[in-house]
């Protein structure tokens, strides 16, 4: 609904008297993933992508507090997985050490944020993803995030 102006409506939701936690839960999370109108969720998470992945780029070139993510690629080897470690520290470091640039949070978290998007960021553009697969992977992520968060 968008100033009381109904823009989507299924038949197929029903509500369910139960708990957040029976309602979140992984194969739903991972069906939602797969299956939501890309467009839906497109502004959202480019928008976290693209906040997350600047504040870490922005440790990366210049050093903020004991630059962890700079030094991480500096000293790491060349694997996806150094690379992830090394973007997700970076933009929290980043954060910590005073960076004014804004975050996308998770669960009331800048700092889970960032966590949860960098890894996702780094891989996909590792491995050549499109951004459709990009988005789908950050809507995984986040809500998984948010599950463990609740359990």
């Amino acid at each position: 609904m968008k100033n009381g102006e109904i823009l989507h409506k299924s038949e197929n939701i029903s509500k369910k008297e139960s708990s957040s936690k029976e309602l979140l839960n992984i194969k739903d999370i991972y069906e939602f993933a797969k299956t939501v109108n890309i467009d839906d969720v497109r502004e959202v998470i480019q928008r976290q992508i693209d906040y997350n992945s600047a504040i870490a780029e922005e440790e990366i070139k210049n050093d903020w507090g004991e630059a962890v993510g700079k030094t991480s690629l500096e000293i790491g080897d060349e694997s996806i997985r150094t690379k992830a470690i090394a973007y997700a520290a970076a933009g929290s470091y980043a954060r910590m050490n005073g960076c004014a640039l804004p975050v996308v949070i998770n669960s009331g978290s800048g700092n889970q944020g960032i966590a949860c998007t960098m890894p996702v960021c780094v891989y996909a553009r590792e491995m050549g993803l499109d951004n459709d697969k990009l988005i789908r992977a950050m809507v995984l992520t986040d809500l998984i995030a948010v599950n463990q968060k609740n359990i």
